[in-house]
């Protein structure tokens, strides 16, 4: 008998069930892309080989009704065992819990509790063939057509993003929609540069012709970060799609 793998919507709800404060969303959709970034998109993600995809995908038990609280807006807390006192301010620290606002009850011996936040889902930084797993060989084989299907639903929804107001949030953008942190990026991309003897060295080292006008230089290379997302997502949306 073929071993059971997870549904691509039974891996989100297990994910979010196991760890809650990373992938709980307002909507179940939201919940998928954050799931589905990790494991498609994220370098690092334990996931190198088909051996390893076929360990992720192998099914296990979970709490469904948990999850599916978690993907329809309810609060994750991280509930501290230990407080220390700021000032007036009680701080976590030491050993923590992650529970639904539901399961605070059920804990009494948590001294301090601690909402999760809700991030805006962001694409992460990859989008290339050697990092990302539907490009193994042998993906269908392991993993069958629910997961292509899966992968071209997530790739669709990051060729949207990158084509709207909000692809000014993604890593490197520049300008981006905070003009601190774009201040801050400025300034630490002068340093990046005096650590090296020459612009055409730091060229060179980026891959990109620096003249001297560091706005320029990263504006540029912003642009060239998301041409070549959207490159490798067309790609991969006309292969599996």
């Amino acid at each position: 008998m073929a071993r059971k793998i997870f549904t691509p919507e039974e891996m989100v709800l297990a994910r979010v069930d196991q760890y809650p404060s990373l992938y709980s969303a307002k909507t179940f959709d939201e919940a998928k892309l954050r799931v589905y970034d990790q494991f498609f998109n994220v370098i690092g993600n334990g996931i190198r080989d088909e051996d390893e995809l076929a360990a992720e995908l192998k099914a296990h038990q979970f709490d469904r009704e948990r999850a599916i609280r978690f993907c329809n807006g309810e609060q994750a807390y991280y509930g501290y065992l230990e407080v220390r006192m700021i000032g007036d301010f009680p701080i976590g620290e030491g050993e923590s819990i992650t529970v639904g606002d539901w399961e605070r009850d059920e804990h009494p011996e948590v001294k301090h509790w601690m909402e999760c936040s809700y991030c805006r889902w962001t694409p992460y930084p990859n989008f290339q063939k050697q990092y990302s797993a539907i490009w193994f060989p042998n993906f269908r084989k392991v993993a069958g057509d629910e997961w292509v299907n899966a992968a071209v639903w997530y790739y669709g929804k990051c060729r949207d993003w990158f084509l709207s107001p909000d692809s000014n949030r993604y890593w490197g953008a520049y300008p981006s929609d905070k003009p601190q942190k774009d201040a801050q990026y400025l300034a630490d991309m002068y340093k990046q540069r005096d650590r090296y003897e020459s612009d055409e060295a730091f060229s060179a080292a980026y891959g990109l012709e620096y003249t001297g006008d560091m706005v320029d230089f990263m504006t540029r290379r912003s642009q060239k970060q998301r041409v070549n997302a959207l490159e490798y997502i067309e790609e991969t949306l006309k292969e599996f799609g």
